[in-house]
Formats: structure tokens, sequence, C-alpha cells
């Protein structure tokens, strides 16, 4: 004690320099199986995208589905498309239902929806053609979108259906590709 001060005795250098070198250790053996990028790849690489079906009352969805599938696909990059019989393995889409609620009404005239939400249910399968094994069966996804009830209702529907589309098939094409 010098002047009326206590010093107190610092921590070892050689103990502070072990556990950091364990605490690096640690850190890299627990990312070194980190991998950039997309996650690991499929089973199959080239994929065909059957016509949607649809036994739903979404007003044309069939087509624009397919085509959003189809796109989201090629968007991501991970597996190609190809003809059903150069195919490795064949994505089949079935809208199975399609719901709206009322979310808001105003309050002279509950019959009056201010908001729906508005949701489509797909039944998702995914064989592979050349074993003929399910990779997925009958997986149910679902998706949904808030449509604005002002004004004419069925117009804002239409209107949103390409949306609506849209997030189904990022939906579908995030369980098909992120299954492995």
């Amino acid at each position: 004690m010098e002047n009326g001060t206590v010093h107190a005795d610092p921590e070892p250098r050689g103990a502070t320099a072990v556990a950091l070198l364990l605490l690096a250790t640690l850190l890299i053996a627990g990312c070194g199986s980190y991998r950039l990028g997309p996650p690991q790849e499929t089973p199959f690489q080239v994929l065909y995208v059957a016509a949607v079906t649809n036994e739903s009352l979404a007003p044309q969805a069939s087509a624009l589905l397919t085509r959003e599938l189809r796109n989201t696909f090629v968007r991501d990059g991970r597996v190609s498309l190809g003809e059903e019989a150069r195919a490795d393995a064949v994505l089949q889409v079935t809208l199975r239902d399609y719901r709206r609620e009322s979310l808001a009404t105003q309050p002279e005239d509950t019959a009056l929806a201010l908001s729906h939400e508005v949701e489509i249910v797909a039944h998702v399968t995914l064989r592979d053609s050349r074993k003929g094994h399910l990779y997925l069966d009958e997986r149910i996804v679902r998706a949904g979108v808030q449509v604005p009830g002002r004004g004419d209702f069925t117009r804002a529907e239409y209107e949103t259906l390409p949306v609506l589309a849209e997030r189904l098939a990022r939906q579908i094409v995030n369980q098909v590709l992120s299954a492995w």
C-alpha cells in the first residue's frame, strides 16, 4: 500500500490468454460447418412443375400459381426446370381451399365488411421420378392476404390474387427446396 491506495493483484496473463484461446477455438469449431449461400443441395437437379390443379373456389388461380411457381424456382436457381420425361422429380400442386373472412365492419352496417382476409390452401406432392418414392406427400401449404373492402370487393379480391399466388409460390418453393 503506497500513499494510502490499495493495489489489487492483476489477473495472471497466462490464464487470460488460455481462456481467450479456448473461446476462439470453440467459436471456430462451431462455425466450421457453416456454409455461405443456399442450403445444401437437393437430391434432384431437374424439376418438372406440373400445371396446378384447382379444386378450390379461387378464380383463375391455376394458371397464375403455375406461372408464379415456375418463376420462383427459376429465380432461386438451386434446381433447373425441365420436361417431365427428363426431370429427376415432379411437383404437383392442388388448390383445395379458398376462404374469405371479414376482418372489420362498419358500425352502421355490420354486413358491409371493411376488409377481408383471403387464404388459399394447397396440397403439395413431390415425387422422385426415377425411383417413384415421395419426398412430400400431400403437404399442406397456406398463404393469406388482407383485402381492403372499400368499394368493389370482388375487384379488390381479383387484384390481390397475384399477391396471394406469389406468397403461396414462395411457401411451396421453400418447402420443396429447404427440406434437405
